[in-house]
């Protein structure tokens, strides 16, 4: 049986993006799916006006502005519903700050088909992810009996399996999506991708990073580098992004499936973070507060966008 030519729908979440670089990617994104969704999550009039004349151009551009925030999650499944009805065979996630390489997504695809062709039971496939700003190109991470380890792709083989991918570049089939489920809007955002992709390994799905799919991509406003047994970069996040990352953390820790190794790597992540960021991470106050908020509310588990009333200003 001769399986259907694919069609990729990339879903775009945007927020207040910087029109030069999302320029860029819509440039770079254009010519490599057939279909093209923009979920807008509150961004200003002036920004979606842009986003709906850009839509008027095509009509596989899709524009779907929410009224607020209504956070990563629950966009991303918007635009998966929305590709999903469009009967596409692929979801791409993407961030509006994120560029793919001219050949990404048909490199994603060529490696997504050896792997079916050797009746493998494929979740997702990510890119390697380069930073932009440092030019650094990330690995994937795998459990390997109690320890956590960092592993990239060979070149023979072109790819490397994973625990978990991040969102951005993370090419999906629709069967997978529709078995696995959407993304858990209760995070908001951070560990959104993670949460997933535990619920796809937990049901016998596996994950993939490719050596040759590159996406550039920044985590964070800025980049720290330490020396912790070795050089590593450590990305900067608002106080406000230290409360979902604590809270999510042990959301998911508590809630989602997952081996021991995982969840006690996840909780001294979080030790990590809460020394590293009482040390550099200005302004401390603030971060600690923030995350000492979000170690209540992930215990008592709160989910959606936290109450504005929780949050104090800091220098």
């Amino acid at each position: 049986m001769i399986s259907p030519a694919p069609c990729v729908c990339a879903v775009i979440v945007t927020y207040h993006p910087d029109p030069v670089l999302f320029a860029e990617l819509l440039a770079a994104i254009a010519g490599q799916v057939q279909e093209l969704v923009i979920v807008d999550n509150g961004s200003s009039a002036a920004r979606v006006e842009a986003l709906t004349a850009f839509a008027r151009g095509s009509p596989r551009r899709h524009i779907l502005p929410q009224e607020g925030n209504m956070g990563i999650a629950a966009a991303q499944n918007r635009g998966i519903w929305r590709a999903l009805d469009l009967r596409c065979t692929h979801v791409l996630l993407l961030d509006h700050d994120s560029i793919p390489a001219a050949d990404m997504v048909r490199q994603l695809l060529l490696l997504e088909s050896r792997l079916l062709a050797d009746d493998i039971r494929v979740g997702a496939i990510g890119p390697t992810q380069v930073d932009r700003r440092t030019f650094t190109r990330a690995g994937f991470v795998r459990r390997q009996q109690m320890f956590i380890r960092r592993r990239y792709p060979c070149r023979v083989a072109g790819y490397v399996e994973t625990d978990f991918l991040i969102s951005s570049g993370m090419l999906i089939r629709a069967p997978a999506l529709r078995a696995i489920g959407v993304m858990n809007s209760g995070y908001f955002i951070d560990h959104v991708d993670t949460e997933w992709c535990f619920r796809a390994t937990h049901l016998g799905y596996r994950l993939f990073g490719a050596q040759r799919a590159v996406l550039h991509h920044t985590l964070g406003y800025g980049v720290i580098k330490i020396w912790l047994g070795r050089w590593r970069e450590v990305p900067q996040h608002s106080p406000l992004r230290n409360y979902y990352i604590f809270r999510n953390t042990l959301k998911m820790v508590r809630r989602t499936p997952m081996t021991m190794a995982w969840r006690l790597a996840h909780l001294y992540r979080l030790g990590m973070f809460l020394c590293f960021f009482l040390i550099v991470g200005k302004p401390r106050a603030q971060r600690l507060r923030m995350m000492l908020l979000g170690i209540r509310d992930g215990i008592k588990g709160v989910e959606g966008m936290i109450d504005s009333g929780k949050i104090t200003l800091g220098k």
